[in-house]
């Protein structure tokens, strides 16, 4: 028994140790050594780019360089190399050759250290992966600085197995309007609509209106901002289902004297920007289209309404609030503008200065706080083979600006410069001009104005039927009381500070003052007050949308066939996105990507750089 038991074990044993050898030899297999050896190729001289404030600012370059946003002026060695599978990366430094040379500190030095930091990362594109090296070859000396002349590295790439992990999400497998009947309509600002029985029927094209239950009316849309740029931004899944107030719902049909009110996001949405100079209220502006559109739908369940939010108890009164507004028109493309342009970019101009060059722009702000600053930004592009200037004139406030001038022979030079105007001023009335002045240089010069963007205090007293209003002094408290007068009627006060999930505002009303009270610690809160008997904006029809094919775009539009071939045989280099001029709606821009794809093809690097910014590249995900 014990005689066989031995016997046994060592068997085990022996197995034990085979299976080892095998997973240990398969272990050696799965790792493999990446030797790098690079020389970097340094420019002869440092740069000089100027930037939009005027300044001038030096940095070295070598071939293949890129330069973070953080530190523009220092330059970044980036280099992918292909793996063959996903795998674990480490990295070690063989050998590293380092020069003097002459550096200027100008800030961006703080990303500078005694050693040169060399970092690795796993990148997936689809089904490939890349190991990414990237290191800055600049490090800080006791005499001054050193950059790299050459380096040798070992990457060692250990295969792991592909993660098992359930598909992230949530996504959406049915869009909203997979079914039923939709109808579509447009809005070419922010503001609350009304729409009644004669618009959903005559105009949007219910016909079946009569014997609709409006509990069962849904209304669908993300709002007028455009899409972001970035993979790694934020963006609905689907249409979000807007929240609205259907007055007379109740009784399960769709009189005539029923109506629904929405707040609806136009196709400029304003947004926060913290600053010490520039407006904090800013807006961006949508580039592609002049309305942003919602969607009507019947059935499937009863639709989001709008709910009461009530007041809260503060010490903290304010009876004023920010405005803003920005003056720009989109005109002209400044590489559209010579009769051998093309056209491209995502800047556009508005405004000619040149057999004109003195412009007034009127703003309008109802009951300004008296003595109280305003912000004001102002962008404007002049080209001129010598330097020019502009100047803004705002009350007594006057501010001036350089332009540095282009090389007007070259075409490959900047087309134009530009130069940005920024400060306050004290507004003398609740109506001023702000006036932008271009003189005349010895040599020929015109301008464009971009835009005008102005914050202004107001007092919180109602002007007209419909007034937005937020105040960010209310920022730093716990919870503030909004006090709000020359209140003429039933006011409605929203809280939209989530546009799509408003809230109607508990108040107390007394007399031709209005009070209430929110929680605004670190939340801006955005409010709209309104009268009910009013002339609402109008919205624009967009018809009946027989099918979710409206939406998921399963064919070719016509004209994409067409403008392939053109875009193909163009002679043109394609350095930054184009502007294209595509018609309203799904089926169109379901394409744009692929337009984007044929100019890109011509791509070659961006060596302007004024348009850097604007440059779309794909982007690798990062692991």
């Amino acid at each position: 028994m014990l005689l066989t038991f031995q016997i046994s074990f060592q068997k085990m044993k022996n197995t034990l140790l085979g299976l080892l050898l095998v997973v240990g030899t398969h272990l050696m297999h799965a790792q493999s050594i990446i030797p790098i050896e690079r020389t970097i190729e340094w420019a002869a001289e440092p740069s000089k780019h100027t930037l939009v404030s005027g300044e001038v600012v030096t940095f070295w370059e070598f071939k293949n360089a890129t330069y973070s946003d953080a530190t523009p002026t220092i330059p970044v060695f980036s280099e992918r190399i292909p793996l063959a599978s996903r795998s674990e990366l480490t990295v070690e430094v063989t050998s590293m050759q380092f020069e003097s040379f002459s550096f200027q500190p100008n800030g961006d030095d703080a990303a500078l250290d005694t050693d040169v930091r060399v970092e690795i990362t796993l990148e997936q594109e689809r089904k490939r992966f890349y190991a990414r090296v990237r290191l800055i070859p600049i490090r800080k000396t006791g005499a001054g600085y050193e950059r790299v002349r050459s380096f040798s590295l070992n990457i060692r790439a250990t295969v792991i197995p592909e993660p098992i992990k359930e598909r992230g999400g949530p996504f959406t497998y049915n869009s909203v309007l997979s079914n039923g009947t939709v109808y579509k309509f447009g809005v070419a600002q922010s503001g609350i609509y009304k729409l009644d029985y004669a618009f959903l029927k005559n105009e949007l094209g219910i016909s079946n209106l009569d014997n609709t239950d409006p509990r069962t009316i849904h209304i669908y849309g993300n709002g007028g901002a455009m899409l972001p740029e970035r993979n790694s931004d934020f963006r609905p899944d689907d249409l979000t289902e807007n929240a609205v107030l259907i007055v007379g719902e109740s009784d399960g049909k769709f009189d005539q004297n029923d109506y629904i009110l929405l707040y609806a996001v136009g196709p400029d949405p304003w947004f926060y920007r913290p600053g010490a100079v520039d407006p904090e209220l800013s807006v961006r502006k949508h580039l592609y289209d002049a309305r942003a559109w919602y969607f009507v739908k019947t059935g499937d369940g009863n639709g989001l309404r709008i709910t009461e939010q009530a007041s809260v108890p503060a010490s903290f009164v304010t009876e004023s609030f920010d405005d803003f507004r920005r003056v720009e028109e989109d005109k002209v493309n400044l590489l559209d503008f010579s009769t051998s342009g093309q056209g491209s970019g995502k800047k556009w101009f508005g405004d000619y200065f040149y057999q004109t060059r003195e412009r007034n722009y009127s703003f309008l702000f109802p009951n300004l706080v008296s003595g109280s600053a305003a912000r004001i930004r102002a962008e404007f592009a002049g080209r001129s083979g010598v330097s020019s200037s502009v100047k803004l004139i705002a009350g007594t406030t006057t501010l001036s600006r350089n332009i540095n001038g282009v090389n007007v022979s070259n075409n490959e030079a900047s087309y134009a410069a530009l130069g940005v105007l920024q400060g306050s001023f004290q507004p003398l009335a609740d109506q001023f001009d702000v006036k932008i002045q271009y003189p005349e240089v010895v040599q020929q010069s015109e301008g464009w104005l971009d835009f005008i963007e102005i914050n202004v205090r107001r007092r919180l007293i109602m002007s007209g039927t419909a007034m937005e209003f937020r105040d960010l002094s209310t920022l730093t408290q716990a919870a503030a009381t909004f006090r709000l007068s020359g209140v003429n009627g039933n006011l409605n006060v929203w809280d939209i500070t989530n546009a799509q999930l408003p809230y109607i505002q508990q108040k107390t009303q007394n007399g031709s003052t209005v009070e209430f009270g929110a929680n605004t610690a670190n939340t801006l809160r955005s409010y709209i007050a309104f009268l009910r008997q009013q002339q609402f904006p109008q919205a624009r029809i967009g018809g009946r949308q027989n099918s979710q094919s409206e939406y998921t775009c399963p064919r070719k539009p016509a004209w994409l066939s067409s403008i392939i071939p053109i875009l193909r045989r163009r002679p043109i280099n394609w350095r930054h996105t184009g502007r294209l001029s595509v018609r309203p709606g799904c089926s169109n821009r379901q394409y744009l990507p692929t337009v984007q794809r044929i100019l890109f093809r011509r791509e070659r690097p961006c060596c302007n750089a004024r348009f850097r910014q604007n440059v779309v590249r794909p982007q690798s995900r990062q692991i």
